[in-house]
């Protein structure tokens, strides 16, 4: 459902409602939402250690004012398309922030090469999460 968990994602956690749950049919919208009502003049994310196909210290921290184009650099680096993350594109059409961005110091490609990607079955799996969850189908699974 999401892509990625970074900078905007991160957000989602200052809404003080206990039950977040509710909002995951309309979570792209309501990352795009909280990021409106709350701003920030920086973002740092961290990319010490990352999760892709198992855990990788890649040594990474960065800064931005832009909280799109730091979500979409770190997309970038886990070799997801910034384009095919919708709260990055809604966010980017409201005003947030840029998709494309110019980074400086370390070039992207360098922690890109050392990402670790996720293998086919990973994929796979997740798919198979997401359906299960679309379907409602936790509960019958016992995974609930």
């Amino acid at each position: 459902m999401i892509k990625l968990t970074c900078a905007m994602k991160n957000i989602f956690g200052c809404i003080p409602y206990p039950k977040k749950f509710k909002y995951h049919p309309y979570l792209n919208e309501i990352i795009v939402a909280i990021n409106e009502a709350i701003k920030f003049d920086i973002c740092l994310v961290d990319g010490n250690v990352v999760t892709g196909s198992g855990v990788k210290g890649l040594g990474l921290v960065m800064a931005s004012e832009d909280p799109v184009a730091i979500d979409s650099a770190a997309a970038r680096i886990a070799g997801i398309n910034p384009y095919s993350i919708r709260y990055l594109k809604l966010a980017s059409k409201a005003g947030l922030g840029n998709i494309n961005f110019g980074a400086r110091g370390m070039p992207i490609r360098y922690f890109k090469e050392r990402y670790p990607r996720r293998t086919a079955k990973s994929k796979l799996m997740s798919k198979a999460f997401e359906l299960v969850s679309i379907l409602n189908l936790g509960g019958k699974l016992g995974l609930e």
